[in-house]
């Protein structure tokens, strides 16, 4: 096609369905800030503000800073129990694309661990709160080698359950046998 047939749309067409976009966003990983979700998708505070969804979204405090939530969340937000047990989460994982980094780890030395230039490794969850990383390698013979750095010193039972979630990575990627390394804090 020649360039007879292009049209060029107003600039106010490109932020079309960006509420839609927040909304997801603050459902998935919120309360969250206005940059938290401008940084999440690229753009700046200032022209995510200009397509803000507020009439849709309840302001609440997190760590004493100004956050946002979907109004149909709070009642879930409200009710949430504390998180018990022990996951192992992939370095894609949905919980680690959030930019409140501050929030999710506080100490920025734990944060240059877990999100690197390159070659992320997981997350340790232990009780709902992130607590330090792991890394798997596969050798031959299907066996799973999985080595977890924890942030902190963990309890007896947590290990316990480390190595019962490493069972479920090992069924995922179909290892026939997983070792487990807990490296001291």
């Amino acid at each position: 096609m020649s360039g007879r047939g292009a049209r060029l749309a107003p600039l106010a067409d490109r932020a079309a369905g960006t509420a839609g976009l927040v909304l997801a966003y603050l459902r998935l990983l919120g309360p969250a800030t206005v940059a938290d979700v401008a940084g999440f998708l690229g753009t700046s505070a200032t022209e995510l503000r200009a397509v803000w969804p507020a009439a849709e979204l309840t302001e609440v405090r997190v760590d004493g800073r100004r956050a946002w939530l979907p109004t149909d969340r709070l009642d879930a937000l409200r009710g949430a129990e504390p998180l018990d047990g022990v996951r192992l989460l992939p370095t894609g994982d949905p919980f680690l694309q959030a930019r409140d980094r501050d929030v999710l780890v506080p100490d920025r030395a734990h944060q240059r661990e877990l999100w690197r230039m390159l070659g992320n490794p997981g997350a340790l969850l232990v009780d709902g709160e992130i607590s330090g990383t792991w890394r798997a390698r596969q050798s031959g013979r299907g066996r799973l080698d999985l080595t977890v750095a924890p942030f902190t010193r963990l309890s007896a039972r947590a290990g316990e359950r480390i190595e019962a979630e490493a069972e479920t990575v090992r069924l995922a990627r179909g290892a026939s046998a997983v070792t487990v390394r807990v490296e001291s804090a």
